[in-house]
């Protein structure tokens, strides 16, 4: 049963009671948890920007661990720190899943990278990115650039890689959009 407003919300308790005690007290639980959460979701929605001190403090630690991920020497078992272990959880490169330790030597391979473009989700507790390293052409050739799509977690109290997925070219790399959960935006 969806509830949209305290009025049906009213009318749909006192059906309830109706009912039996027990069934009752559990049906309200959940229409009132229901509220709640599409409240929650509402106003995310509504305010999908977090205010600019906390942006850049998400900011700040997430270079932080991509700094770490381009560091020259770190045990596999700090590795796997760095990198979140929820359901879903994937690194890949251009064809395939890859292991850390195979997207971290492929992260290290050039000069240290920068972002492209980033996001910080409405709920503060996810961030998107691309990105990017630029790899200086032999011979005076071209440079070759490297992309790559990150989705971060809040995870523990530590920022952690949830997913990433290294792209053929500059061009094909999506640019993330602004969202309110890492849950219901698309991910890479």
């Amino acid at each position: 049963m969806k509830i949209t407003s305290m009025t049906a919300a009213g009318a749909a308790v006192s059906l309830l009671l109706a009912a039996g005690p027990a069934a009752s007290q559990a049906q309200i639980g959940i229409m009132i948890a229901q509220m709640q959460s599409e409240r929650a979701n509402a106003n995310c929605e509504a305010n999908r920007r977090p205010g600019e001190s906390q942006r850049i403090n998400i900011t700040n630690a997430i270079n932080g661990l991509m700094r770490k991920l381009h560091a020259p020497a770190m045990p596999p078992t700090d590795l796997a720190k760095l990198f979140s272990k929820a359901k879903g959880s994937k690194v890949a490169n251009v064809t395939q899943l890859i292991s850390h330790t195979d997207l971290r030597t492929e992260l290290t391979a050039g000069p240290p990278g920068q972002w492209k473009s980033f996001v910080v989700g409405g709920d503060h507790r996810a961030a998107r990115g691309v990105w990017r390293i630029a790899l200086p052409g032999v011979e005076g050739g071209p440079e070759t650039v490297r992309e790559f799509g990150f989705d971060f977690v809040l995870e523990g109290g530590a920022w952690k890689v949830m997913h990433a997925q290294e792209y053929p070219g500059p061009l094909y790399a999506p640019e993330p959009d602004p969202f309110c959960h890492a849950a219901t935006a698309s991910s890479y």
